[in-house]
């Protein structure tokens, strides 16, 4: 349905499943009724009025209807979880023995089931960038690991966190590890004033970043590079010199 153009066809075919598939126990009421009007939105969308009668709605409403805003499923229902999380465990284990060669190889195996399902979980996604991340960087793969963790911003930093979803904190965590990384990957010589606020910015975010249910110790990793790169600010800038007495003092 918000395809361009819309592909009314194969959306009347989804309709139509979910109404056949009404003795599914995950099947509820809710999700007939809002296959039968998606289905009536089809017809209109289709110029069949008659067929779309049943609701009863004007053609102006029809047109403004919040039905034609659909989300993606956050899991296809051809995606092989059993696979994904065979693949995740195989990884945690060889992630574990350091056996990084083959932890990518993995890793990069549950990125193309994702990628080519379409999947929209979230939080699958995390697990799995979070992972490229590490084992890139062990594995010293520099372009692959500032590649990892564009990625996970670009497709993690829109998400809504919310504070009662535990499941949410593999979200922050990734988020928090790669605008780390990103702040402090580069060599610092001779960089001029502006390119190291946004570095720092991006270590700022990563210092933002925590879940009301998360340890307050998530954020230790960062407090030593975050002091660094206000000691080098400070140098340069005066204004920084309060920021940095406070950071450093967050290290004794």
């Amino acid at each position: 349905m918000r395809a361009t153009p819309r592909r009314i066809e194969l959306a009347m075919e989804d309709c139509q499943f979910v109404l056949d598939a009404h003795a599914n126990e995950e099947v509820d009421e809710d999700d007939l009724a809002h296959a039968r009007h998606a289905l009536a939105l089809c017809h209109y969308l289709r110029g069949d009025m008659a067929l779309a009668a049943p609701w009863p709605q004007t053609p102006e409403q029809w047109a403004n209807d919040g039905m034609q805003h659909f989300a993606e499923p956050l899991e296809p229902v051809d995606f092989d979880s059993h696979r994904f999380d065979g693949l995740m465990a195989d990884l945690d284990t060889l992630v574990q023995r350091r056996d990084y060669r083959s932890a990518m190889a993995q890793v990069e195996e549950a990125e193309r089931m994702l990628a080519q399902a379409g999947c929209g979980d979230a939080v699958k996604w995390a697990h799995v960038l979070d992972k490229k991340r590490f084992v890139s960087l062990e594995l010293g793969l520099l372009d692959v690991n500032e590649a990892a963790c564009r990625a996970a911003i670009a497709r993690l930093e829109p998400e809504t966190l919310w504070c009662y979803l535990p499941e949410h904190d593999v979200i922050r965590h990734t988020l928090r590890s790669c605008y780390f990384r990103l702040g402090t990957m580069r060599e610092r010589d001779g960089l001029p004033l502006a390119e190291l606020e946004a570095d720092l910015a991006l270590i700022d975010k990563a210092l933002a970043l925590a879940g009301p249910a998360e340890d307050a110790g998530v954020l230790d990793p960062f407090r030593e590079g975050h002091a660094a790169l206000l000691g080098i600010l400070a140098a340069q800038q005066p204004s920084y010199k309060a920021a940095y007495r406070r950071a450093a003092a967050l290290l004794v």
